[in-house]
């Protein structure tokens, strides 16, 4: 038995914290932070602002790999 999910359009609540709705699809670069909102269900701006903590904690970006991937880890 096969079954399907019905898509549920999110943008991890990123138009609720910022007047964006003018930006073209992919053209924000923020597509980690909102993956990352999404599965931790957790606000758009709160993970922003821990994923640039870390980004200037370890000198990076927020969207880096070695960042998320340490942000997720701990």
């Amino acid at each position: 038995m096969m079954v399907l999910n019905k898509f549920v359009k999110n943008d991890g609540g990123r138009l609720a914290e910022y007047n964006i709705k003018d930006l073209k699809k992919n053209q924000s670069g923020d597509c980690v932070i909102r993956a990352i909102a999404i599965a931790m269900e957790q606000p758009y701006k709160q993970t922003l602002i821990e994923l640039c903590e870390y980004a200037v904690k370890y000198g990076s970006t927020p969207t880096s790999e070695w960042v998320f991937k340490h942000y997720l880890k701990d």
